[in-house]
């Protein structure tokens, strides 16, 4: 194509865009999302393509004993309940994280619970592991690997399940239902990560100390065992740092971890409600985890929060993360972030 024609295109895309934002922003942040699922699942792979600029990209990596179809995913909470897997390919994206999901399904805390600040391209959420619960998930799970092997994915295309603690599950139970999640999962995805950084679900991060990590690491690990080994990746709190973070790395990579995923939602608060800052807020916050983090383990880190341009993303990859994840991102930058994010990376 003419380079004029690419700007055009590159144009139109955008315009386009913003006033798709302009009419979405006009609800409510959690309506707008379940809105926009329900589009992707019915708009046809052609338009959705033609919308996001996507193309195939060559820039394949293996991280973990996987490999990945670029360095660029989804983070979790987007895809509760896994059930836009298949078509995330189509907007360029190399994986994927799904959930978080619980053992039993769950409704979350009350509405409303997630809210958009503009002005700072963030989000905040208090939604509490709303999900359809494990049989689901794995039932979409299944369906996704089935579409992979006969080739309707692009076999580079990875998914994770990202594994949390019911609402009524005390902390002492936690790693009986974190193993139990990993055993019934683990043959149907891609990798694992186990979420206890969550703000939005009472006493979570009390598990984020190293002889919590410890026990719950080991339990998903062994649990694997009789059905399949997959990687392990641990997602933290940004709140954690210093020697409290390089403990819980040495404990958890001690009990079998393959890597890390920094960091999680900035815990705070809006007009009086708790829960966890995400996009241009947490930007400073998950780099300095990851700077830290990358200065005490060797182990594969997966840079989430913040990321909300190309300069961003080249930024967490030259501090030493394997891959990087975003969400706020493309919600407030449309469709095609993700096609320019890997055209940025890809031109170095």
């Amino acid at each position: 194509m003419h380079p004029e024609g690419v700007v055009s295109s590159s144009r139109m895309r955008r315009i386009f865009w913003i006033i798709i934002r302009k009419i979405l922003f006009l609800f409510d942040a959690e309506a707008a999302h379940l809105f926009t699922i329900g589009v992707i699942q019915r708009t046809p792979s052609p338009v959705i393509r033609i919308l996001s600029a996507s193309g195939e990209s060559k820039s394949s990596i293996k991280i973990a004993g996987v490999e990945f179809g670029n360095r660029l995913g989804l983070a979790a909470g987007f895809d509760k309940n896994a059930e836009l897997i298949q078509r995330l390919p189509e907007f360029g994206f190399g994986f994927a994280e799904a959930g978080t999901v619980t053992l039993r399904p769950q409704q979350g805390n009350p509405l409303p619970r997630l809210f958009r600040d503009p002005a700072t391209e963030s989000l905040f959420n208090s939604m509490g592991f709303n999900n359809h619960g494990c049989e689901a998930f794995e039932n979409h799970l299944k369906s996704f690997m089935r579409a992979r092997k006969m080739g309707l994915v692009p076999k580079n295309f990875r998914v994770g399940a990202n594994i949390g603690k019911g609402r009524s599950t005390s902390n002492e139970e936690a790693s009986f239902e974190y193993g139990s999640l990993a055993g019934r999962l683990a043959r149907y995805c891609d990798y694992l990560v186990v979420n206890i950084s969550s703000p939005n679900t009472p006493d979570l991060r009390n598990l984020q100390s190293a002889q919590e990590v410890s026990q719950i690491v080991s339990a998903v690990v062994v649990a694997m065992e009789a059905a399949t080994t997959r990687p392990v990746f641990l997602k933290l709190a940004p709140e954690i740092d210093g020697e409290g973070l390089t403990s819980i790395l040495n404990a958890a990579q001690q009990a079998g971890v393959s890597g890390f995923i920094l960091t999680n939602t900035l815990g705070g608060s809006r007009e009086g409600q708790s829960g966890g800052w995400s996009g241009g807020r947490l930007r400073e916050h998950s780099l300095k985890s990851l700077v830290h983090a990358r200065s005490r383990t060797d182990l594969p880190i997966v840079s989430s929060g913040g990321i909300m341009n190309v300069q961003d993303a080249r930024e967490r990859l030259e501090a030493g993360a394997n891959l990087i994840q975003i969400y706020s991102g493309w919600v407030y930058q449309g469709p095609d972030f993700v096609s320019r994010i890997l055209a940025g990376l890809e031109s170095d």
